[in-house]
């Protein structure tokens, strides 16, 4: 699953310094596609994005006429730097993501569902710590301004707590958190998978509390900038069509699907599939219930508010952003 830095390359400093041009590293670009509309994404390493992997690398988005091509980046403030700056054209990440970047004056359209973690982000600690509210005054490992922050805050507020209760030690990603947790160099670490299940095997480590417990709260959806969108309206149409094809293909266990996600996360067969039962992929009947219509506004306006009123609240952005004018279910619901 891991949405960890697993690839240096992208190391935040130079995607930032280089976003004004172009991000340099790309990965998975279909060869012979120059005539086709380029289409440039973006994503962490989380099993989630696996389907966006298998449109690329096994030829869906080309056999749909698209020429897209992706990049591993898992500082999500250098995703962004690099969005706003037009050197992206769509990001997949959590709605509470898009909701603080949007506040920070990022132009995005939320378009698509993507996953639910339903266990496959977490806190882990050592095993003296048995409850959030012993947090109080602990050091906690987690990659500042990412989901793991939120779902921290969330879930200390949930128990009457908050952030200021804690001592937080930045981390340059999720990953490297539940590593340095792993390594013994911290006795608390925000998380997700590969690291909540491989705490256990350090010596008096376990997972405290997961999304297991919060399976609303980290959603992953896909936005495009807002003038790709207008510029390009029916190539969103085809984007969404195409990527629901390659869930088509992960659902079904097809085997150049796996073999893509394995290369991409790093993990074997049964690690893939043991990740998809904690992070449930949204075909598209699940992603249009969750966006829903205008008429009848679906779930991530919820969780979109909630978020941004939160990131509010803790002073991480300094207004709300408005929620109807960066969700647009209208792609979902011609399908």
């Amino acid at each position: 699953m891991v949405r960890h830095y697993r690839h240096t390359r992208f190391i935040a400093a130079v995607l930032v310094a280089a976003a004004a041009v172009s991000l340099p590293v790309q990965v998975g670009r279909a060869a012979g596609l120059a005539a086709m509309l380029p289409i440039r994404i973006a994503f962490s390493t989380w099993t989630g994005y696996g389907p966006l992997v298998v449109g690329v690398d096994t030829g869906i988005f080309k056999k749909y006429g698209l020429n897209v091509s992706y990049q591993v980046v898992e500082d999500p403030n250098a995703r962004f730097a690099a969005f706003k700056a037009g050197s992206l054209d769509g990001i997949a990440t959590t709605v509470d993501t898009f909701t603080r970047q949007a506040a920070r004056g990022a132009r995005v359209l939320q378009v698509f569902g993507i996953d639910r973690s339903v266990g496959g982000d977490g806190i882990v600690s050592i095993d003296s710590i048995t409850s959030i509210k012993q947090l109080k005054g602990k050091t906690v490992a987690v990659n500042v301004g990412s989901t793991s922050e939120f779902f921290l805050a969330y879930v200390l507020q949930q128990n009457h707590m908050s952030i200021n209760d804690v001592n937080i030690q930045d981390m340059p990603d999720s990953g490297v958190a539940g590593s340095t947790f792993r390594a013994g160099k911290v006795d608390v670490a925000v998380t997700w998978e590969p690291w909540l299940s491989r705490a256990s095997k350090r010596p008096h480590g376990h997972v405290l509390i997961s999304s297991k417990s919060y399976p609303n709260i980290i959603v992953d959806v896909f936005g495009f900038r807002t003038d790709f969108v207008k510029a390009h309206p029916a190539a969103v149409s085809t984007f969404i069509k195409a990527y629901y094809a390659a869930v088509a293909k992960v659902n079904a266990g097809d085997s150049a699907a796996m073999a893509a996600i394995e290369k991409y996360t790093g993990e074997n067969q049964a690690s893939v599939k043991a990740d998809l039962t904690t992070v449930k992929l949204m075909d598209l009947a699940a992603s249009k219930a969750y966006f829903g219509t205008p008429a009848k506004p679906g779930p991530i306006y919820d969780i979109a508010r909630t978020s941004a009123k939160f990131w509010l609240s803790i002073k991480k952005i300094d207004k709300m952003p408005n929620i109807n004018a960066i969700i647009d279910s209208s792609y979902l619901q011609k399908m």
